[in-house]
């Protein structure tokens, strides 16, 4: 009987302790956000790209959101950034060659290419990371 007491006790600390956290993928997910909400956006597309379906080589589903990737990329492109003057070429110049590797992903999956498009995805994900970072 104390052991069920105790099985009992263990199992409903552990459920509130998983509950009551947030997962470490709702971390990951919130890692990038900043206040541009056109940033944000793109984030949101690319969070499951890359750690859902590039993991598991899920190509033709990557291939079918480059479109949107490029729109959010245009969105993200178009913005006002609000950043120190002293840092505003440097972020300029992340935000410019994180466009480029959005383009990229858009032209490898086109090419039907699955080995381009993985390179490719890798290279956004890095490049946003990157511009991400630099607005903070």
């Amino acid at each position: 009987m104390k052991r069920f007491f105790l099985f009992g006790a263990l199992l409903f600390s552990l459920v509130v302790m998983a509950t009551s956290h947030p997962t470490v993928a709702q971390e990951k997910k919130n890692e990038h956000k900043v206040s541009i909400e056109e940033v944000n956006q793109f984030h949101d597309l690319l969070h499951p790209i890359w750690h859902e379906q590039y993991p598991k080589k899920e190509w033709a589903k990557i291939r079918s959101q480059a479109g949107d990737l490029v729109a959010r990329k245009d969105a993200v492109m178009k913005v006002r950034l609000r950043v120190k003057a002293e840092n505003r070429a440097m972020v300029e110049e992340k935000r410019q060659q994180f466009g480029a590797s959005v383009d990229a992903v858009a032209a490898a999956a086109k090419s039907g290419n699955d080995e381009a498009l993985g390179k490719a995805v890798a290279e956004m994900h890095e490049r946003f990371e990157q511009f991400a970072d630099a607005l903070k």
